[in-house]
């Protein structure tokens, strides 16, 4: 079965400026609610395959290191897993693979892989990226090549994480972590680099790799997201006295422009993360934590998972008109999930329909935390 059979019939309608965009339906993929602490089931990433049928995960297996696998939605809910990366470690998982995303032809993935020489679990995990490089993979999970070959000593602070890859030119970018912590962050400095892909003799390449990240910027905590039409989308604490709240920002990387940051969330006190844009660029989905309390999240941010709240927001690709349209923690509504909170993490706009998101959901429960992946159909309400 592929996914075309659950979607609704026709292609999302661009709404009026006054419009509202609403959940018409939640269909559940994944879930692990009730399932007990050691069981596989943590997502970290996902991504859409470029045709819109599968999805890319990042999933936790039970010795706690990430793998790379293929999520194939069923008909009418459900899915089944595939893994992609165990060629890649040699028949060793004790070694993260993480943020996978595909390339727009769709004939390979990247994704932040963790060294061999390195034994460090927490800090390699995916989105932290110490000790990680950016590799290539095949299709078929049978091929990989390191592509950035960061010659990483041994617990060395410093790493990748994070890649995007423009749907329209040859361009990759990543979030790039180094030794030095800074006194605001607990994960260091963290940069943004940009290189050209290319393949050459059947083997993938970078070539004029070059970090563009704002001077603005430079100190602080950096998630590349997405690139459509030369606008490169990230989340960046653009204060640098207060990390754990995060701002959506958008810079023009296609030569053709300044080359400046533009801040489209403007809430320092709120984390909004994660940002996605719809198919025709022309909007962007993203975490936001705007309406909850984020001052404490614990030492280090190590009690994110269990005291964070956030919501799917919507707005237009110039930051105008945002929407909540989750309501996950507002108890009495339809779309309550859990009286310990719940948290929006990664979203996957659908390649093909405007009227498609994929996201994870974080519940925490009594001794560990649930994830959920799970596909919402967007409605117009004028």
């Amino acid at each position: 079965m592929t996914l075309s059979l659950f979607l609704l019939g026709q292609g999302f309608i661009e709404p009026a400026p006054c419009s509202k965009v609403y959940i018409a339906k939640v269909i559940v993929l994944l879930d692990d609610a009730g399932q007990r602490r050691n069981l596989p089931l943590s997502i970290n990433s996902l991504v859409w395959h470029p045709d819109g049928k599968t999805l890319l995960v990042d999933f936790k297996s039970v010795n706690g290191y990430y793998c790379v696998a293929q999520l194939f939605p069923m008909g009418g809910g459900g899915s089944r897993l595939k893994y992609i990366t165990e060629e890649r470690v040699r028949g060793d998982s004790r070694f993260h693979n993480g943020n996978p995303r595909w390339l727009p032809n769709g004939e390979g993935f990247l994704f932040s892989g963790q060294d061999y020489d390195l034994n460090e679990q927490a800090s390699s995990e995916p989105g932290y990226g110490f000790g990680c490089n950016i590799y290539f993979g095949d299709k078929a999970g049978k091929s990989f090549v390191n592509l950035t070959d960061m010659r990483l000593a041994k617990r060395e602070l410093a790493g990748c994480a994070m890649p995007v890859a423009a749907a329209e030119e040859n361009m990759l970018f990543w979030t790039e972590c180094r030794q030095g912590r800074q006194p605001s962050s607990p994960w260091g400095q963290r940069t943004i680099k940009q290189a050209s892909f290319k393949m050459e003799n059947g083997s993938p390449k970078l070539e004029n790799i070059r970090d563009i990240t704002p001077d603005a910027l430079r100190k602080a905590f950096i998630e590349t997201s997405d690139c459509k039409l030369g606008q490169l989308l990230y989340s960046a604490s653009a204060d640098e006295s207060q990390w754990y709240g995060m701002d959506v920002f958008v810079q023009d990387v296609s030569g053709k422009g300044k080359n400046e940051p533009r801040n489209l969330t403007n809430d320092a006190t709120a984390l909004d993360r994660f940002p996605v844009f719809s198919p025709n660029a022309k909007k962007l989905a993203w975490s936001s934590t705007r309406g909850f309390d984020t001052s404490y999240i614990g030492v280090d941010s190590s009690r994110w998972q269990s005291e964070l709240r956030s919501e799917l927001w919507i707005m237009e690709a110039d930051g105008r008109d945002r929407q909540r349209i989750t309501y996950f923690n507002q108890k009495g509504h339809e779309h309550y999930m859990s009286p310990n909170g719940a948290y929006v993490y990664m979203v996957a706009w659908h390649p093909k329909y405007d009227n498609v998101i994929a996201l994870v959901l974080r519940k925490p429960e009594q001794d560990y935390v649930s994830t959920s992946v799970l596909l919402l159909e967007l409605g117009i309400r004028k």
